[in-house]
This record gives structure tokens, C-alpha cells and sequence, in this order.
């Protein structure tokens, strides 16, 4: 499933956040033989994520300042949350209390090429068709980087926090774990959706994913850009943990294109790698072998160039979740 942006921009984070109509929610299933749009209603969306029952889509539309929700088949189109600068950045089963949690944060900093940030997350019961905004947590109150994920128990936060640092969060608001080398940029930090505490980021030329055991150093894997359709030019674009930790999903190329930002009065950086106005972007999903040591990749989408596929998800009927088999 992914987010799947038109080759239109605008030339401005704000613009993006606030205004832009151009992104559209396109889905993915193995039953079928191609994509599908979702919710083909342009809007200026998030950071699209799965529930982990695998029935749902959920994404922020910064235009309307508000938190949806749609059933997989692109029924009950719906806002959970709405009023403030929400967005959802993760969600995460909890196996002890039969309850599946939505973490939702304001939009608060704006790092790492202008993308949005945020702060003060907290996190909702959800039943599948509304949240309890009763039951809301308090989770953090660290300035963070998108992606922001959390371990299967709900103990630990994954994030760039105070990017250009990747790093483990204890929650609720506990210590923070400094992972990876700090003089350098880290990119794209995230925890493992369920207990094994495994832990990645991207080294900032986002050619090479560093892999970890919760503070322990486990491997540094390169990733080929010889994905399917990629000759090689490019460099990767948001790799994301699906419910299942042996599988991720990433785009190429990383690109301004991320939240289409152009500024004229800058040339486009050339490291990393960008991809130009109109130009198109693909979409896989990787699965790790048995030692976290490489990736084999799978192209999603179709090459089609109308397109530029920005950012998604991917949910496995093995992965976390209420559905997840239990040995």
C-alpha cells in the first residue's frame, strides 16, 4: 500500500502540509493483478499505515488537520481525530490487553529537508471504528523525525530524535539510547514491531542500512539499489518495518520529492541523489534473511510514470498483530 503522489509541485513545505491536492491512496493486494485506488480524493496526506489486524488504512490529511481511516476494500471512509496538527506515525498490538494502540503526535518541527517532525505523541485505543480518546496515553514529548515506531510491548520508541541522531526512546518519556555513529547523519530510525528490540537507520548518502540489537552493534547491511526497475542511480527512499520484522518496504529514489519540495532559489542537492520535476518513483518490499544480512527485493508498483510513488506500508498476515499465529 502506498501514497501515491502525482508528478505536480509546489514550492513549499507549507504549501505541501496545508494546501497541496495532489496525493492519492493507491493499494496493493496479492489477490489482485494491480493497484487500486483507495481514495483517489486528492489531499495533502501523511504517512499511510495499516492496522494491525490488517483491515483498515489510516493517514493524516495536513489540509484538513484531521486523522482518517478506510476499510481495505475503500468503504467507511472516516475521520477518528481532528482539530490540530495530528498526525498518526504508528501502531503497535498489544498482545497482554487484546488491544490495538494509535500513536498520534502534533506537527511541531519542520528538520532533515524541511520534512515534518513532531512532538508530544500520545497514543489511542482503538476498536476498529473509533478511537478511545478517553483512554489516551501520554507516550512522549521528544522532538522527533518521521518515521516513529514502537516495539511490539509498547517499552521502547524508535526514531530520529533531535535528528541527525537515531535513536532508542524508553517509554512513556524514559531515557534515550543514542544508536550509531553520532558524528554523522542518521536517517529513517525505527524499532522492530514486535519484542526482538531490532533496531535500523539509514547512514545519511541513504545507501546503507545499519542494523541493531536494541545497544548492541548486530550487522550493517548494504542495500542494493538494484532494485527491480533501478539501475543502480539512485539511492533509496524511506524503508519502513512492515508488522512482520522480516520484511520492510522502501522506494527509490530519495528525493525532494518526498513532500515535493522545491525551492527555486536552491538547486536540488545532488547528494543524496534526487529525482527531478516529473520524473517517476517505485515502490518494493524487501524481506531479510535469516541473519539480517541482506535483502531480497520485490517490486510493487508498475513503472508507471504518471506517478511518483512517495511512501507506504505493507502488512503480512503472519506479522504482529490479532491474527498473528501464537506458539
Amino acid at each position: 500500500m502506498i501514497d501515491d503522489d502525482t508528478t505536480a509541485f509546489v514550492p513549499s513545505v507549507s504549501d505541501y502540509l496545508f494546501n497541496y491536492p495532489g496525493s492519492q491512496l493507491v493499494a496493493f493486494d496479492t489477490d489482485e493483478k494491480t493497484g487500486r485506488f483507495l481514495d483517489s480524493i486528492p489531499s495533502a496526506r501523511g504517512t499511510p499505515l495499516i492496522t494491525r489486524d490488517g483491515s483498515k488504512v489510516l493517514w493524516t490529511d495536513f489540509g484538513k488537520k484531521a486523522i482518517y481511516s478506510i476499510n481495505w476494500d475503500g468503504t467507511g471512509k472516516k475521520i477518528l481525530l481532528q482539530g490540530n496538527f495530528y498526525q498518526v506515525i504508528c501502531v503497535q498490538w498489544d498482545y497482554q490487553l487484546t488491544t490495538e494502540w494509535v500513536y498520534v503526535s502534533d506537527v511541531l518541527s519542520f528538520s532533515c529537508y524541511s520534512m515534518p517532525g513532531g512532538s508530544v505523541i500520545y497514543r489511542y485505543p482503538f476498536n476498529g471504528i473509533e478511537l478511545d480518546t478517553t483512554k489516551r496515553e501520554f507516550v512522549s514529548d521528544k522532538i522527533y523525525s518521521t518515521p516513529w515506531t514502537a516495539s511490539g510491548d509498547g517499552k521502547y520508541g524508535g526514531a530520529d530524535i533531535d535528528w541527525p541522531k537515531a535513536c532508542i526512546e524508553t517509554l512513556p518519556n524514559g531515557p534515550l539510547y543514542i544508536i550509531g555513529d553520532t558524528n554523522r547523519a542518521n536517517c529513517h530510525a525505527q524499532i522492530a514491531p514486535d519484542t526482538s528490540y531490532l533496531f535500523f537507520y539509514l547512514t545519511g548518502d541513504h545507501s546503507n542500512l545499519h542494523m541493531y540489537k536494541f545497544t548492541t552493534y548486530l550487522q550493517s547491511v548494504n542495500i542494493s539499489m538494484k532494485m527491480p526497475g533501478n539501475n543502480g542511480m539512485w539511492d533509496c527512499c524511506a524503508p519502513r518495518w512492515t508488522n512482520n520484522c522480516r520484511y520492510l518496504t522502501c522506494g527509490y529514489p530519495y528525493t525532494t520529492a518526498y513532500f515535493s519540495i522545491y525551492n527555486p532559489a536552491q538547486p536540488i542537492p545532488v547528494n543524496p541523489k534526487t529525482l527531478a520535476p516529473g520524473a517517476s518513483g517505485e515502490f518494493c518490499i524487501g524481506k531479510f534473511n535469516q541473519d539480517f544480512t541482506a535483502v531480497e527485493w520485490i517490486l510493487i508498483t508498475d513503472l508507471d510514470t504518471r506517478f511518483r510513488k512517495v511512501i507506504g506500508d505493507a502488512w503480512l498476515a503472519d506479522g504482529e498483530g490479532p491474527n498473528k499465529p501464537r506458539f
